[in-house]
This record gives C-alpha cells, sequence and structure tokens, in this order.
C-alpha cells in the first residue's frame, strides 16, 4: 500500500503517467526537479488521500487542471518553476486545509482571486514570477497564519493596502518589480516578526518611514528603483541616535540581523549615516544612483562580512581610504563610479584577492595605477569563483543582487549572471604614468578600460596573455 512516493532530483522525461492515479493511498507525491513535460492528468483528482504534491522544476505545461480541487485533505501544493498558463482554478477554493500554495515562476494570468482569503490556513502563498493583474484583493486578510506573501514580479498595480499591517506573523513580503504606487503604509510596523522586506522596482514616494527601525528583525530591506525623497523627522522610532542626514534613517544600529540593504535608483540625499557601520552581518550595501555626497565615513570598516559596495553614481567625494582593502577583504565588488573621489588610489586596495568588479571610473583620482593590482587572485585565476550568483541564503531563501556595468561602451544590467563578470574600469580619471605590466597577469578579466586618462608610454607585450579578455579600452 504505497503511501509515499519521493523521486526528486532526478532526470526522469516524458509525461506524468497516468499509472500514478491508480495508487489510491498516496499521501505524497513528489517529482521535484526532473525534466518532466506535458500536462497534469486530470485523474490526478482521483489520489483522495494526497496531503503533499510537488511538481516544481519540471517542464509542465498548460491549465492546472480543476480537478486538484477535488483533493480536500491537500496541505501542500508546489507548481512553482513550470510553464502553466491560464488562470488559477477555481476549484482550489474545496482544498480548506492548505497550507502552502506555491505557484510561482509560471505563466499564469489575470487577477490574484478573491476567494484566495477562503483557504485561512495559508501559511505560505507563493505567486511571483507571472502576469497577475490589478490589485491584491483584500480577502487575504483572511488567512491570519499567513508568514511568506510572494507577489513580485507581476503586472499589479495600486497602493499598498493598509490592511498589509493585519498579517501579524509575516516573516516574509515580496511586493517587488510591480507598479505599486504611494508610499509605504505605517501598518507595516504591525509586522513585528517581519525579517525579508522587497518592496523594489516599484512607483513608491515619499520618504523612507521614520518608523522603518522598528522592524529590527529584518534581514532583508530591498527598497531600490522607487521614488523616494524628502528629509528625515527629527524624532526616528526606535533609535537612539538623532544625528541625522538626508534621506537615510540614522537608526541602522538596531538592525542586527540586517544582510541586504539596497537603496540604489532613488533620490535620496544627504551623507552616508555613520551608523551604517553598526550592522555586523551586512553583506550587500548598494546606494547607487542616488544623490548621496560627503565621504565614506569610518564607521563602515566594521563591515567585514560585505560582499557588495555599490555606491556608483552619487555625489560621494574625498579620497578612497585604504581602510577598505585593509577592513572589507570579502568584498567582490567595489562600485565607486561617477563620484568626485580624488587623489591616489591606495595600494591597500590590492588587499582585495576576492574583488572581482572593481569600477573607480568617472571620479578625479590622480597618480600612478597601483602595480599591486595582480594580488586580486579571483580576476587572475589563482583562486577559482565558484559563485556565479552573487546571492545569499537564508532559511532556504537567496536573493540575487543586480549591478549595472559598463562593458564594451554599453551599460546594462547584471543579475544572475553578475558572479561570471570579471571587469576593472578605471577610465575618466587623472591616472598618468605606464600601464602596469602586472594587469597582464589578470588571467580571468573580461573587461578592462583605462580609457581618458593621462597615460603614456607603450601597451604591456605580455597583454596577449589574457586569454579572457573582452573588451580592452586605453585610449
Amino acid at each position: 500500500m504505497l503511501s509515499t512516493l519521493d523521486l526528486r532530483n532526478n532526470s526522469f522525461t516524458g509525461n506524468i503517467p497516468a499509472t500514478i492515479t491508480n495508487c489510491s493511498n498516496l499521501q505524497i507525491l513528489e517529482l521535484d526537479n526532473n525534466n518532466l513535460v506535458g500536462k497534469i492528468p486530470d485523474a490526478i483528482g482521483s489520489l483522495s488521500m494526497l496531503s503533499i504534491l510537488g511538481l516544481p522544476g519540471n517542464i509542465l505545461q498548460g491549465g492546472i487542471p480543476p480537478e486538484i480541487g477535488r483533493l480536500f485533505r491537500l496541505q501542500e501544493l508546489y507548481l512553482f518553476n513550470n510553464s502553466f498558463t491560464g488562470n488559477i482554478p477555481a476549484t482550489i477554493r474545496n482544498c480548506s486545509n492548505l497550507q502552502i500554495l506555491e505557484l510561482g515562476n509560471n505563466n499564469l494570468v489575470g487577477k490574484i482571486p478573491d476567494w484566495i482569503g477562503s483557504l485561512s490556513m495559508l501559511s505560505t502563498l507563493d505567486l511571483r514570477y507571472n502576469s497577475f493583474t490589478r490589485n491584491i484583493p483584500a480577502t487575504i486578510t483572511n488567512c491570519s497564519n499567513l508568514q511568506v506573501l510572494e507577489l513580485g514580479n507581476n503586472n499589479l498595480v495600486g497602493k499598498i493596502p493598509d490592511w498589509i499591517g493585519s498579517l501579524s506573523m509575516l516573516s516574509t513580503l515580496d511586493l517587488r518589480n510591480n507598479s505599486f504606487t504611494g508610499n509605504i503604509p505605517a501598518t507595516i510596523t504591525n509586522c513585528s516578526n517581519l525579517q525579508i522586506l522587497q518592496l523594489g522596482n516599484n512607483n513608491l514616494v515619499g520618504k523612507i518611514p521614520d518608523w522603518i527601525g522598528s522592524l529590527s528583525m529584518l534581514s532583508t530591506l530591498d527598497l531600490h528603483y522607487n521614488s523616494f525623497t524628502g528629509n528625515i523627522p527629527a524624532t526616528i522610532t526606535n533609535c537612539s541616535n538623532h544625528q541625522l542626514s538626508g534621506v537615510i534613517p540614522e537608526c541602522w544600529e538596531k538592525w542586527s540581523s540586517l544582510v541586504l540593504l539596497w537603496l540604489s535608483g532613488n533620490y535620496l540625499s544627504g551623507e552616508i549615516p555613520r551608523t551604517l557601520g553598526s550592522i555586523p552581518l551586512l553583506q550587500i550595501l548598494g546606494t547607487s544612483r542616488n544623490k548621496i555626497s560627503g565621504g565614506l565615513p569610518s564607521s563602515l570598516l566594521n563591515l567585514s562580512y560585505l560582499k557588495v559596495l555599490d555606491l556608483g553614481r552619487n555625489n560621494l567625494a574625498g579620497i578612497i581610504p585604504p581602510w577598505i582593502g585593509i577592513k572589507l577583504t570579502m568584498l567582490k565588488i567595489l562600485n565607486l563610479r561617477s563620484n568626485n573621489f580624488y587623489g591616489n588610489t591606495p595600494d591597500q586596495l590590492c588587499y582585495l584577492s576576492q574583488v572581482q568588479v572593481l569600477d573607480l571610473a568617472d571620479n578625479n583620482l590622480s597618480g600612478n595605477i597601483p602595480r599591486c593590482f595582480n594580488n586580486f587572485s579571483v580576476l587572475s585565476g589563482i583562486e577559482t569563483n565558484l559563485e556565479v550568483q552573487l546571492s545569499f541564503y537564508l532559511d532556504g531563501w537567496s536573493f540575487i543582487f543586480g549591478d549595472s556595468l559598463v562593458m564594451k561602451g554599453q551599460e546594462a544590467e547584471y543579475g544572475s549572471f553578475l558572479g561570471l563578470v570579471m571587469l576593472l574600469d578605471l577610465s575618466s580619471n587623472k591616472f598618468s604614468g605606464q600601464i602596469p605590466s602586472e594587469l597582464t597577469t589578470l588571467h580571468k578579466l573580461n573587461s578592462l578600460n583605462l580609457s581618458r586618462n593621462q597615460l603614456t608610454g607603450e601597451i604591456p607585450n605580455k597583454i596577449g596573455d589574457m586569454k579572457s579578455l573582452e573588451s580592452l579600452d586605453y585610449q
């Protein structure tokens, strides 16, 4: 009497055999991460004992069969990472015991149905990477146990509803890459367990709210590519330090769990708050494409786990501090492009052996190019970079960071394959002297741009040894 059929992570091909439906006592069916094609057989509804149906990571297509609504004992339904089309069948409302519904990364369309709120036992609702339209239905408030709400990468519109705060159990809220407007509702403060807040790439306005510091459990805050602006009020909720600057709150010292802070592509101004250096676990700091001014506060040297420091396209000034190379030794991306940094490039940057993207272009840097850049062990090929994606993992959840880089004279956004990019851009500065021959030992470098400087002498003879080089600009 077969009750569990677990064939996950194999290389099975073809259709799901209809004979599976003869296993009338089957309670768990997991065929995840194979190469299965075709449609889910309509007879799936005859497996009345099923509590878990897992078919993610295949190439299944067609509509989600309405017969799934006959699985009254179903508690977990995983259909993400397939090619399903059409609407979510209304019969799924009959699966009143559903706790996990994951339909992300398909081609589903239409409105998120109002009846979704009748699944009152839901703890996880994942509808990411589809083509859902219109507003988020207010009936979701009936799902009082909801911990994970992922609606990112759709075509949703309207304001982020105030009722979102009634979902007090939320630990993950993903609304990125939609067309939401208005302000961030203050009711989100009721979600005191929130760990992941992703609102990036929408049309949100106003200022980063003064209550943001009250979300002390946050590990991820993604507000990139919106229109946040304005001044910060004098009082910051849950923040003991009121030395405010610009529109970035001076309350980060409360966020001991924060791993990712992505504020790029807004209209933020003022200086970088010194308390950003009080976030001990921070791995990714992105504030590019804003109007941030001033220098780099020395408190940032405490961010010893930092992998990405992306401050490009701001109004930052001063020298590049030597402590970047001494203290931030885990950096993979250092992007200071299009600011007002001046002076010599410190030799201490050569301590960044893990760096794979070093972009100092379009500043006022002068002096010689350091000869010690051959210490970059990933760029030289001495050390293999095993991270194709610049991501981090937290409780089974991953985030892929993207960055805008210039290669072959064209600017493009790199996300999924950012970890494969090997780039050194020193263009549009005031560097003088010769091109160091040591640069030719960077055998993994894809793009080298030294153009628009004051360099003299000849191109190093061993430039041909750079077998991975796709773009070279030195004029």
